[in-house]
């Protein structure tokens, strides 16, 4: 099996809307797409999870609409052999006058003169897309963070237009890879929260309800969850979805 037939054979449709708006698009937001599109006529195997890299990622954000709200901040981190990359990290503001409700701001607790001093949505989507290149995105509740980031690129790439592109990247949800490890694929999603599965694995985050401080406590579960799952046989990327 390979990195086509996974990642990109429901995605027909996406690739067709990239390449559809190519002569619109910044050179930057063109390198991802070809970036994308060379990995996909490699034919290139999926990697065995020991050699494989993700991009754990988390966003903090104005609230929970992803049509209305925005994002406030974001970072990211690669793994790569399984192993947290320190050196391969993204973290930034986005300069906002307002970054939510008083209910959204007593859990991320991000005023807004904290933004000041961010950069632009444009620039953010820019670096995000550089650092995550062709890498599976790993999120907990990922489509909600990569509906954030899309409706992001959206704005910034069509700001007048209704169209709309979507990431090219596989993505895994650490919420719904614990539900597949304990079996559990519909119970009630409070025992599969962040806050639940830190505790589960005795994990200690400095920094939570951060983007950097959900991002390590991900990339902690991530781990775990691997290893768990490596342990049940499962050798491939392509094994991960």
């Amino acid at each position: 099996m390979n990195w086509n037939f996974i990642a990109y054979l429901k995605n027909k449709q996406t690739q067709k809307n990239w390449e559809n708006a190519l002569p619109q698009l910044p050179e930057w937001a063109v390198r991802y797409y070809r970036a994308h599109r060379q990995r996909q006529e490699s034919q290139s195997p999926f990697p065995t999870l020991q050699k494989a890299r993700f991009v754990v990622f988390d966003t903090e954000t104005t609230g929970l609409n992803m049509q209305k709200d925005v994002v406030i901040s974001l970072a990211a981190l690669r793994l790569e052999a399984q192993t947290i990359q320190i050196g391969e990290s993204l973290e930034f503001f986005i300069p906002r006058q307002k970054t939510g409700s008083k209910h959204s701001i007593t859990i991320h607790q991000i005023l807004p003169q904290e933004t000041e001093g961010g950069i632009s949505e444009s620039k953010a989507i820019e670096q995000w897309l550089d650092f995550i290149g062709t890498d599976v995105l790993v999120a907990h509740h990922v489509g909600f963070d990569v509906g954030m980031m899309e409706s992001m690129m959206n704005r910034v790439l069509f700001p007048n237009k209704e169209t709309k592109l979507a990431l090219l990247n596989p993505q895994l949800d650490t919420a719904r890879m614990e539900k597949r490890l304990q079996k559990h694929l519909t119970q009630n999603d409070d025992a599969f929260s962040l806050d639940a599965l830190s505790n589960q694995y005795d994990l200690r985050i400095a920094q939570r309800h951060t983007a950097a401080g959900d991002t390590l406590a991900t990339a902690q579960i991530f781990l775990i969850q691997l290893k768990k799952l490596q342990k049940r046989g499962i050798k491939n990327v392509d094994e991960l979805f």
